[in-house]
């Protein structure tokens, strides 16, 4: 069985699924976060809220630094790859990793919205989908942290082209 050729279009496609996913996770989540506060799913009471917003600020507030931090010294690695497929697929490695760094975070603030009922968590489970959205993966910032030629830019360009 010949296995598909990988084309700029299919690895675009799959990380932009991935993204998608894990925001939809997220969304999802809090959605049924929410369904069960309002419909009267018991609260932990305010001790619990007071600790929490401390420790959860903070774990946005280091989640979203590190998801901009620590993929910047790992895409230092995919430069030095010596085809284009293996930037592309160390590029989507740091990808995941920034998601999951974002991810956590939100998560974490939704299910202490969910013991403590207060609508400032979910405040922060929003801050984190908005920079899911900031690192929405795009051809334009693939080919600027990859520092792609123009022969490697062209082949990202054309959804059509086998990517070796």
């Amino acid at each position: 069985m010949e296995q598909e050729k990988m084309t700029s279009q299919i690895y675009f496609r799959t990380i932009k699924i991935v993204h998608l996913t894990l925001m939809a996770g997220i969304i999802f989540f809090m959605l049924i976060a929410l369904f069960l506060q309002f419909t009267g799913f018991g609260k932990m009471g305010e001790e619990f809220n007071t600790i929490f917003i401390y420790v959860a600020s903070l774990f946005v507030l280091v989640g979203i630094a590190v998801s901009y931090l620590m993929p910047k010294r790992k895409l230092k690695a995919c430069l030095s790859k010596p085809t284009l497929l293996e930037k592309l697929n160390s590029y989507r490695e740091v990808l995941v990793l920034k998601f999951a760094l974002l991810e956590a975070p939100a998560f974490f603030v939704v299910v202490v919205y969910m013991l403590t009922g207060n609508l400032f968590y979910i405040g922060l489970a929003i801050l984190t989908l908005i920079f899911f959205v900031i690192h929405r993966p795009t051809v334009t910032s693939m080919i600027t942290d990859l520092a792609l030629n123009s022969k490697e830019q062209q082949i990202i360009n054309n959804p059509d082209s086998v990517i070796e």
